[in-house]
């Protein structure tokens, strides 16, 4: 998206201020008054850099040296405000400033072995033959230079503090191509480098070259401005900054710099022999806050460095790291490292560029991670918490690499928020640079529109599908509420969100279409606040492709008249990493979620209603084929009372690991079927389940052993067996075996058969209580499997 105007526009014609061009286009003013800082929260701590003062809980709680393990490590030296002003500190100081906040950049040097700030003759420089070229005396000018677009004085810190003499170095050529100036001092070979200066175009044009080299873009402002040209490759160790005057052009220049860096620092003053500047840095060592779930605001301000990585937060310790960076494709990233990290899942948000300002937020759950900026989420709903966090590094990485070289206003560190609190904390200020993270889609819009803005939405879903929209990675595509297609919801790119905007119902896609929404061959996609409705075959559909999620959605109804083969309301198959949450899953045939094949990663369902599944098959939630995904099933509401299915409201295959927890289901033939190694069961209410004789609350009924599970905290009635220790096929005494059950703290109730045992058993089952059961045990076995943990088996007092 463009920024609301163009630099350009606003230099078109100013009045020339002792009589120089460009000079005089706003009127001259003294600094601003320091801005009041924003309120900090009431929980929490803010690092005030502006007010160079620390808030804790909303209260002020002193210097900013005053946060808990806080080291900062000072350079000093020029620095170059984001209103384009140019501040002089002292070595080793804080370059801390009320307005712009505290200014983080990386070690670099300035390898111009000449006079750059208070030059006084042309030593150290070799012109070519065509060139006349001398130092001229322009103090006035210099003082009188103002930013075009923010009206500050750019060089009169300078100059008031003898930092700069008023005198600049001036180029005319007069042949008839273009001729070369070029400064002592050569580049290396083998790392990028930069090359800058302030220059003036007092007739023609000229351009930043490394000596030898192409040629850069054409200047020609009439005012001084920075040109920068960033992140070139020396070809040879006599390289150095070469400043291009073109044809009968008349060139000003100051404060040049050759630095051996990708992207352009603040001004490194010499005189006469090259100079370094050390590094910026900040950390916080506090693994009392790092070492639970946090969240991280940061508003920052940075100069535009296109194409370059770069670390905005990272979070560290051990072999640990959560990090944001904005990588070489100017997308802003999350990303990860350590044993347990997944590092398929790295959320990102499109075409984070600078120049100008941004709030980037990072929330690190007990699991998941979400990333936020301009007022957009980015979700990692599967990556579980880190347990050696301990160090926050602030614009780069714990080494210092990748720096992002910007102006750091405020830092918060808080507890968990609402996720969708993070939009707001992340909302643009008021300097925000542009972006490109999101597109609109309204029925009554354009397809020959740009998608930008709701006024300029697209009309279809196909349009933002279409290859040759090519929307990036990340992207927000936002669907009018009210709306309703006739389409299949294609994502259009990986890890984008498909979300709402404006008032009213809910979204609606895939009316009369085989699917609601299908995968689009992209994955770790976010769908969230849409209704799939009137499709044919199934709500969802994804085969191949991973990390996908679905919040606060509608699926259902289906469309009416469709055989109850191979539809469902969810299905995934053969895929990695899959997440619901907040979803109401109604009126539909076959599973209300069918999940089968998981590589690996994570299952999880939490808080969603799963409404009675239609078919002969049909399940509220299965999960089949688990090949190695851990599941966690939390806070969910299952019901298939009614439902002309055969079967009940969870069955889960998989060793890897199941937790299903704070639930309530209503079932049918039966409620919760465990299928594997490694289940618990907990905190749970669990009824209805009457279908068969054989029907039951809890318990396996898989024909292959199973070992290792836990239920506990559950109230279990109205079935005609409460917990059931079975199985299909085998026998009694020769197995499947069911090894090492624990049952704690459980309260069967109304139930034909409290415990049914009926296949070899080990463990404890003494933790069940009994209320009005027909018969409280009946256990037709007192074989112990062989390769069970537990020698023996406990049964509750009957």
């Amino acid at each position: 998206m463009k920024s609301g105007f163009e630099r350009r526009d606003i230099l078109k014609a100013g009045v020339a201020a002792l009589g120089i061009p460009g000079t005089g286009v706003l009127s001259g003013r003294a600094l601003a008054a320091p801005q009041a800082s924003e309120a900090a929260p009431a929980d929490g701590y803010r690092l005030d850099f502006r007010a160079a003062r620390l808030f804790q809980n909303g209260q002020d709680a002193g210097a900013l040296t005053a946060m808990p393990g806080i080291v900062i490590r000072a350079a000093g030296g020029l620095a170059l405000a984001p209103s384009g002003r140019l501040l002089p500190f002292a070595d080793g100081q804080l370059r801390q400033h009320a307005q712009a906040g505290l200014l983080i950049e990386p070690a670099s040097r300035n390898l111009c072995a000449n006079f750059n700030a208070a030059p006084t003759t042309t030593q150290g420089w070799a012109a070519g033959s065509s060139v006349t070229f001398t130092v001229v005396d322009a103090r006035d000018e210099l003082y009188a230079a103002q930013d075009p677009a923010t009206g500050e004085y750019l060089f009169r810190d300078l100059i008031d503090q003898g930092v700069m003499n008023g005198k600049v170095l001036e180029a005319y050529n007069g042949g008839a191509g273009s001729a070369a100036v070029t400064a002592a001092g050569a580049a290396g070979t083998g790392v990028k480098h930069t090359l800058s200066a302030w220059t003036r175009c007092v007739a023609g044009s000229g351009d930043l070259r490394l000596t030898g080299g192409a040629a850069g873009p054409a200047y020609s402002q009439a005012y001084w401005a920075r040109i920068e040209r960033p992140n070139l490759t020396p070809t040879s160790a006599t390289q150095g900054l070469t400043m291009a005057i073109h044809a009968k052009s008349r060139i000003r220049w100051i404060l040049h710099q050759l630095e051996p860096s990708a992207l352009a620092t603040s001004p490194i003053v010499v005189a006469g022999a090259s100079v370094g500047r050390a590094a910026d840095a900040l950390t916080i060592d506090n693994a009392g806050l790092f070492g639970q779930p946090f969240t991280v605001v940061a508003d920052t301000h940075i100069r535009r460095a296109g194409d370059l990585a770069r670390r905005w937060i990272t979070v560290s310790g051990g072999d640990e790291e959560i990090a944001v960076t904005r990588s070489a494709d100017n997308t802003l990233t999350l990303t990860g490292a350590g044993g347990a990290h997944d590092t398929t899942l790295a959320p990102r948000i499109p075409r984070i560029h600078g120049p100008g300002g941004a709030r980037v937020a990072l929330q690190v759950r007990p699991q998941g991670r979400v990333l936020s900026v301009g007022g957009f989420n980015a979700h990692d709903a599967f990556n579980t918490f880190p347990t050696k966090l301990s160090r926050l590094t602030l614009g780069a990485r714990p080494d210092g690499t990748e720096p992002l070289a910007g102006w750091f206003r405020s830092l918060d560190i808080r507890g968990l928020t609402d996720p969708r609190e993070l939009k707001l904390a992340s909302a643009p200020p008021a300097d925000a640079m542009a972006h490109d993270i999101v597109r609109y889609v309204d029925p009554k819009g354009s397809d020959t529109a740009d998608g930008l803005t709701p006024a300029t939405a697209w009309a279809t879903l196909a349009k933002a599908a279409a290859a040759a929209t090519a929307l990036p990675s990340g992207v927000h595509l936002l669907l009018k509420r009210g709306g309703s297609w006739s389409e299949i919801l294609s994502p259009p790119s990986d890890w984008c969100t498909v979300g709402a905007y404006g008032e009213g119902a809910r979204p609606i896609v895939g009316v009369g279409q085989d699917y609601g929404c299908d995968e689009n061959n992209k994955s770790g996609f976010r769908v969230e606040g849409l209704q799939f409705r009137d499709w044919k075959i199934k709500g969802f559909n994804n085969f191949g492709f991973n990390g996908h999620m679905l919040w606060d959605c509608e699926i259902g109804p289906i469309a009416a008249g469709q055989a109850e083969t191979n539809r469902g309301g969810v299905t995934s198959r053969n895929f990695q990493n899959f997440y619901i949450g907040a979803c109401h899953v109604h009126d539909v045939l076959g599973d209300d979620v069918f999940l089968q094949t998981t590589k690996a990663g994570w299952v999880i369902s939490e808080g969603n209603r799963y409404d009675p599944a239609g078919g002969a098959e049909a399940d509220n939630f299965q999960l089949s084929d688990n090949q190695g995904a851990k599941v966690r099933l939390s806070g969910d509401r299952y019901d298939m009372r009614g439902a002309n299915s055969g079967k009940g409201n969870v069955v889960i295959t998989g060793d890897a690991g199941t937790v299903i927890e704070d639930f309530v289901a209503y079932g049918l033939n039966f409620c919760i079927g465990l299928n594997g190694d490694n289940m618990v069961v907990r905190r749970g209410t669990v009824s209805s389940a009457r279908m068969n004789a054989y029907s039951w609350g809890v318990g396996v009924g898989e024909a292959s052993s199973v070992r290792q599970h836990l239920y506990e905290d559950l109230v279990i009635s109205d079935c005609n067996r409460g917990v059931s220790i079975s199985g299909i096929g085998g026998g009694v005494d020769s197995g499947p075996d069911r090894s090492d059950i624990v049952v704690r703290r459980v309260t069967v109730q109304n139930c034909q058969t409290g415990l049914w045992i009926d296949r070899p058993t080990s463990g404890d089952l003494s933790g069940i209580a009994f209320v009005d059961c027909a018969v409280n045990v009946d256990s037709r076995t007192t074989a112990i499997p062989a390769d069970s943990k537990s020698d023996s088996l406990t049964l509750p007092q009957s």
